[in-house]
């Protein structure tokens, strides 16, 4: 990038960096390694991806970027301009670091999963759902390909393979091989459908995604979820209703509006992929948490969003599109 002070040759070799923080890694063929996150707590199952490379992402909590400094960024809750001083990679003016108390959180996370929902453990009657349910999984991929999306098959709610968010766009000879049953955990899977956002969907696709997750029966919480909704969205009907009765809004954004939601790092690339854009007392200063009422998510380019024709694991109801559809 011109201008740029960053010597990415000088940064530290990314297998000896990661190794130094999690001990010995094993690397599959695509060049991942996965380890438990060290963004998020608790992470009773590796959830973290590493790249040989540099890249990392943890499918939980969305922690994600593409280079080492990045992740020592996330890490460490330093300023970049001086991690990259302190390994000799950084050109510009030098940078003053001020002396942090021992008590400041040394990372700008993490984040706490507390809800069984962001990662349900998938059952017997899910399995047999997706069995019965799968002609019409197929049927949806075909449809979301030709709109110009880049749809994925999941195992409940997570992406089947590693690198899912740099993989190349499935063709429609692709989508016979890569949907189909596999073992897991020890049973026989039928595949639930899911889409990574592209920064630049093809044709009709979508790249970003408003999510409405309501996780309460209470009447009095769902009024105020709508008018949030009717905020946010005006009188517009949602294109997808989750099956948990959550609702989806799919649009195609431009570059520029997507930096503005999402934040730019000094490479250009998008600083994150998640916008948290309301929730119960957020206007009083109340902090956002997982185990909310209600929430309002913006979902951006390289986020996994689940689609139609989906069994939810919880409740083991589809996902269903929406009249905005």
């Amino acid at each position: 990038m011109p201008g740029t002070r960053f010597d990415h040759s000088r940064y530290p070799d990314p297998v000896a960096y990661f190794e130094g923080i999690f001990g010995r890694l094993r690397f599959n063929g695509a060049g991942w390694a996965q380890v438990n996150c060290c963004f998020h707590l608790p992470d009773r199952e590796p959830s973290l991806s590493l790249h040989r490379c540099g890249g990392f992402n943890c499918f939980a909590c969305d922690a994600h970027g593409g280079d080492v400094l990045e992740f020592e960024h996330l890490r460490t809750g330093r300023d970049r301009r001086v991690i990259a001083q302190d390994w000799g990679a950084w050109s510009g003016k030098p940078i003053y670091e001020p002396p942090r108390p021992a008590w400041v959180r040394p990372a700008p996370r993490p984040v706490i999963v507390k809800e069984a929902a962001e990662k349900p453990k998938l059952t017997s009657e899910f399995f047999e759902a997706t069995r019965l349910n799968f002609p019409a999984v197929v049927a949806a991929a075909y449809e979301l390909l030709d709109r110009g999306c880049s749809p994925h098959a999941l195992d409940g709610k997570i992406p089947r393979g590693n690198g899912w968010q740099n993989r190349q766009r499935l063709t429609r000879a692709d989508i016979e091989w890569h949907f189909q049953p596999r073992l897991f955990d020890g049973v026989m899977s039928y595949p639930n459908i899911g889409i990574r956002l592209d920064l630049k969907p093809a044709g009709d696709g979508f790249n970003i995604v408003t999510d409405v997750d309501i996780r309460t029966n209470d009447p009095v919480e769902i009024e105020k979820c709508m008018a949030a909704v009717k905020r946010h969205m005006g009188d517009r009907q949602p294109d997808a209703v989750t099956g948990r009765d959550g609702l989806h809004f799919y649009d195609q954004a431009p570059l520029e509006r997507l930096q503005r939601i999402f934040g730019v790092n000094e490479d250009g690339s998008l600083l994150k992929n998640v916008h948290k854009l309301d929730w119960p007392g957020r206007d009083e200063g109340v902090p956002y948490d997982n185990s909310l009422p209600w929430t309002v998510e913006l979902f951006g380019p390289k986020h996994n969003v689940v689609c139609p024709q989906s069994v939810h694991p919880l409740t083991l109801r589809p996902y269903r599109k929406g009249r905005g559809q």
